[in-house]
């Protein structure tokens, strides 16, 4: 009976490749570390996608990186999360909250400006500026509303508040014109 073809995961190698260029370290001397029970071998072979890299190798491969998050860095080797530490995922979902509410803001704006109001960043980001002070900065000021002269700038919060309302209210206007419970 033939054996059956095993399926290798790349982006496995492609990793553990780029930790090692991190830590400016050879496969040879991966393989010399200790704890590390795998041959220079087959740490070439995962690395060049010719075999899977196991749950036991990421194991072993994880203890030569101490200052790396050990349950961490097994996930992102074995491909189960692209974050190999809690600063990466929480930067990641900081640009995707700023990216959400940066969509958010600029359609609320295009409504409003259509009948006739102006929103504007109390405090623009200083897109020169990636950091995280200058993110939190940006996000404590709130937004300014005006029209025909009269303003009011609006907490966080408050301009949070009033973007889930227009999101559910047309979420649930579509809802209803596309269910056909209601005709335009």
């Amino acid at each position: 009976m033939a054996r059956k073809a095993q399926i290798v995961y790349k982006k496995s190698g492609q990793r553990l490749k780029q930790l090692l260029d991190e830590y400016d370290m050879t496969q040879t001397q991966l393989s010399e570390i200790e704890n590390v029970g795998l041959s220079r071998t087959t740490i070439n072979q995962v690395i060049k996608g010719h075999k899977t890299l196991s749950e036991a190798s990421a194991n072993e491969i994880v203890q030569a990186f101490p200052n790396e998050n050990p349950k961490l860095l097994k996930e992102w080797l074995m491909g189960r999360t692209d974050y190999r530490n809690t600063k990466e995922q929480l930067f990641s979902t900081m640009d995707e909250v700023h990216r959400e509410g940066s969509l958010l803001s600029a359609g609320l704006s295009a409504f409003a400006n259509l009948c006739g109001f102006s929103i504007t960043d109390a405090s623009p980001l200083d897109k020169d500026n990636p950091s995280l002070e200058n993110f939190i900065r940006n996000i404590g000021d709130g937004h300014t509303i005006s029209r025909n002269g009269d303003s009011v700038t609006l907490t966080p919060l408050q301009m949070n508040k009033l973007q889930n309302e227009i999101c559910d209210y047309i979420e649930f206007t579509l809802d209803r014109i596309v269910t056909g419970k209601r005709s335009v």
